[in-house]
């Protein structure tokens, strides 16, 4: 996946999150910082993120095989969803 692409539906996925922190877009975050230490996310709903990333981007992940700040950072999740 294209990252350009892949930063258009993470930002579809965390608009809310990051209006309630009074975000305007994803640029404003540190990509290396994790989405749950910046209030973006919560852990309690750190996995359903995860799943519906999954879902959009149409590949599927082990998370088993990341830690978490990987999967909690946006540079993380480049990483992962835009190999190749």
């Amino acid at each position: 996946m294209q990252r350009d692409a892949f930063l258009k539906i993470l930002g579809k996925l965390l608009k809310t999150n990051l209006k309630t922190q009074r975000i305007s877009n994803l640029n404003e975050v540190d990509f290396d910082e994790s989405l749950i230490a910046l209030g973006i996310i919560d852990s309690l709903n750190f996995v359903e993120f995860l799943l519906k990333l999954e879902a959009e981007t149409g590949q599927a992940v082990d998370f088993a095989d990341y830690d978490a700040l990987t999967l909690s950072s946006i540079n993380g999740l480049i990483s992962i969803y835009c190999k190749g």
